[in-house]
């Protein structure tokens, strides 16, 4: 399952990236070996898991095209995060994601890399920052109040989901979407 994760990764974190999911190539590798797995193991209903994965196959395949062609047209190449959960959609899709807390969501920022983060945010131009619905904004609306007072600029707030479950009345797939619209804003912004 983590057959693409690059040494880089495993230096950065100390371990492989565990979010694979958010990305629609890596996830539609992972639901390909499931089914691989699903008609070796239990051929009497093929049918039925071969309809399945068509259909989820197809989905992936287009949103992982979309993401391709959409971000392809970026004029950024950072995004600003609450922690390391896009690493996979950033290298796939040719930008860099810079995490507030880094690879633990769980993770509270110190002043200093709060300082860090928002030196970051003017050096690169950018003024859009990520955070994952479900998780406390404290700090990301600290980061977005010191840089609006710092810069004089508007600092936009998206969602970007991590995928754990319906949220926002959005299943897995429209999360997929709905962070697609939000990275192509960000990142074009």
């Amino acid at each position: 399952l983590y057959r693409n994760v690059e040494q880089a990764e495993i230096q950065e974190h100390g371990a492989y990236d565990p979010h694979t999911w958010v990305s629609p190539y890596e996830a539609r590798l992972q639901a390909e070996a499931i089914y691989d797995a699903l008609m070796r193991h239990d051929p009497a209903n093929a049918d039925g898991y071969s309809e399945r994965w068509n259909t989820l196959n197809e989905e992936l395949m287009t949103l992982d095209l979309s993401y391709s062609a959409q971000l392809s047209t970026r004029t950024k190449t950072s995004i600003f995060v609450t922690h390391d959960a896009f690493g996979y959609i950033a290298r796939r899709y040719g930008f860099e994601q810079k995490s507030i807390v880094g690879i633990s969501a769980a993770a509270q920022p110190g002043t200093e890399t709060l300082t860090q983060i928002i030196q970051q945010i003017q050096q690169t131009d950018t003024y859009t920052i990520y955070i994952e619905p479900g998780y406390s904004d404290a700090y990301v609306q600290t980061v977005k109040v010191e840089l609006q007072a710092q810069t004089g600029k508007h600092v936009e707030v998206l969602n970007l989901y991590h995928m754990n479950g319906d949220q926002d009345g959005l299943d897995y797939l429209a999360q997929m979407g709905n962070n697609l619209e939000n990275l192509r804003m960000g990142l074009e912004s």
